[in-house]
């Protein structure tokens, strides 16, 4: 069963992507505390992350795209979707290797996109 990580600051997002998610299959772990989220990435194997883009208005504000790059800086590798009701943000996702799900995108897309990552 695939480890899942949901990042969101909102926790009854977090709560629902968790119950998307675990209806799919996977084991999931929701994290709202930023901090806190590059931590678990560190110190637990998660095969896939999936984080909200803003995680705080700051200051200074504290994007998803910014936990990607820290975990990438740590060395850990793994895959991150970015999710946002604002479209702009999908080419600071997609320019670093990320996936992007509009905010809008229905369970199904998450999971079709997980399972797509994860084959």
């Amino acid at each position: 069963m695939a480890k899942v990580l949901v990042i969101d600051d909102q926790s009854f997002v977090a709560r629902n992507m968790k119950r998307v998610f675990e209806r799919g299959g996977y084991q999931v772990d929701v994290e709202t505390d930023p901090m806190m989220a590059i931590q678990k990435i560190s110190s637990i194997g998660y095969d896939l992350v999936v984080c909200d883009t803003q995680l705080s208005r700051g200051p200074p504000p504290l994007f998803g795209y910014n936990l990607l790059d820290a975990a990438r800086e740590d060395g850990h590798q793994v895959p991150f979707i970015g999710t946002s009701s604002n479209r702009s943000y999908r080419s600071e996702w997609e320019s670093r290797g990320a996936r992007f799900i509009d905010r809008g995108g229905s369970s199904k897309e998450y999971l079709d996109v997980a399972e797509e990552i994860l084959e």
